[in-house]
């Protein structure tokens, strides 16, 4: 068995108050944390759903985020504890519950 750190993912929609907690967290403990853009940071073309579609904002943000769980895992095996900022898979699931219920 892999003698690693810890990887720790807070999940939720933004404003439930995951990144306060997780920030000092990280703060408090001198554990790395990494979080995935707010989609008030995403470009227009990934937030304005009338001219690319919500599946160009999910693919746009899965990408964002594949590099931070990648720096993550590398942390954790270095031995490290890093706590991962996380909403994508909410957001997934809010998206396509606008698709089947406006389709």
């Amino acid at each position: 068995m892999e003698s690693g750190g810890l990887l720790i993912a807070g999940v939720g929609l933004p404003g439930v108050g995951k990144t306060t907690l997780l920030r000092a967290l990280a703060q408090k403990n001198g554990w790395h944390r990494l979080a995935e853009p707010e989609e008030a940071h995403w470009p227009l073309a990934a937030r304005d759903h009338t001219h690319a579609g919500i599946f160009t904002a999910l693919t746009w943000f899965r990408a964002m985020r594949v590099s931070n769980l990648f720096a993550a895992d590398r942390l954790r095996q270095q031995g490290q504890i890093v706590l991962v900022d996380s909403y994508y898979d909410k957001l997934m699931t809010y998206y396509f519950d606008l698709l089947v219920w406006s389709g």
